[in-house]
């Protein structure tokens, strides 16, 4: 039990030692005003879970495999957090009540993260989505994203200027397309190199039988 608890100690106070690795550094650079990025710190620290004691990273291996984990890791789930979401937000008068509160940029930015994860996360998951459903969830989010886009722009939220209104809404519109197309190449390319494997798989086993491909 004490080497146990020996061992836990380190670990922590390892994994303390890690983060201020990072942390350090960003401190000092804000007496010269170069700004860290607070993604790359939040990713450092979050790397860190891979060095946590084996009972512990089991104990979140569980709750990642529970099913209210499997229900808010789904595609439909995340469509319905993140689109549904935007819809409600600027699509209503709730965007005059909380529009610029810090918990509605907090829930747009997450519900994003969450529907990334769920669609084309390289990262091994237990309940991953079929193939088939990632994908028709990904087009539905293009079309409510894009339909949003477009409404934004003839119907501006309330209280937003109607030209502050266009030019968020052509932002979103034409910002959106690019991050569009990084999810369809994230989507289809295991596709691709999976059947890129099968085809030389077959082209190989039939050079090892004498077959030539005739032009």
């Amino acid at each position: 039990m004490h080497e146990h608890g020996g061992a836990a100690v380190v670990s922590a106070v390892g994994l303390l030692l890690l983060a201020g690795l990072c942390g350090y550094p960003a401190l000092q650079l804000l007496p010269r005003r170069r700004p860290w990025p607070v993604w790359r710190t939040l990713s450092w620290s979050a790397g860190l879970l891979r060095a946590v004691p084996a009972r512990h990273a089991r104990r979140v291996s569980r709750v990642l495999r529970s099913s209210p984990a499997r229900l808010a890791g789904h595609p439909v789930t995340a469509l319905v957090l993140n689109a549904g979401g935007l819809w409600l937000l600027y699509a209503t008068p709730l965007y005059a009540r909380v529009g610029g509160h810090p918990l509605v940029h907090a829930h747009v930015f997450l519900a994003g993260c969450l529907l990334t994860f769920a669609l084309v996360g390289p990262d091994p998951a237990p309940h991953r989505a079929a193939w088939e459903t990632r994908a028709v969830v990904l087009v539905a989010f293009l079309a409510a994203h894009g339909v949003l886009a477009k409404f934004l722009y003839a119907h501006p939220p309330l209280g937003v200027p109607v030209g502050e209104a266009r030019s968020g809404a052509q932002l979103m519109y034409y910002a959106g397309d690019a991050v569009d197309i990084v999810l369809l190449v994230m989507l289809f390319l295991p596709v691709y190199r999976r059947r890129r494997r099968v085809f030389r798989h077959i082209r190989r086993v039939a050079t090892e039988h004498g077959y030539r491909h005739e032009p």
